[in-house]
């Protein structure tokens, strides 16, 4: 139950920041640089950065790192989440 709601807010806060940067981008603004996106993704909100650069939002969405990376990393989160479980 506590690592389920971890991984909730871990992946609402990791959203927020690619929403906050998306924002910051369009305003000319101060931006959250791309290694503490992947800071949150690996610590748990991968998912959270993966839903950022889908609709609404498309940030980052056109970038390589974003669009391989991020799936392999959700994949390989997931094989470890599944390993530890069984």
């Amino acid at each position: 139950m506590t690592f389920s709601i971890y991984l909730l807010l871990i992946n609402i806060v990791a959203y927020a920041l690619m929403w906050k940067d998306k924002n910051a981008a369009k305003s000319k603004q101060w931006r959250i640089a791309e290694r503490h996106l992947w800071f949150w993704a690996i610590i748990g909100g991968s998912l959270g950065i993966y839903l950022g650069t889908r609709r609404p939002l498309y940030h980052k969405a056109t970038r390589k790192t974003f669009t391989i990376g991020l799936p392999l990393l959700i994949l390989s989160q997931v094989v470890v989440v599944v390993s530890i479980m069984i």
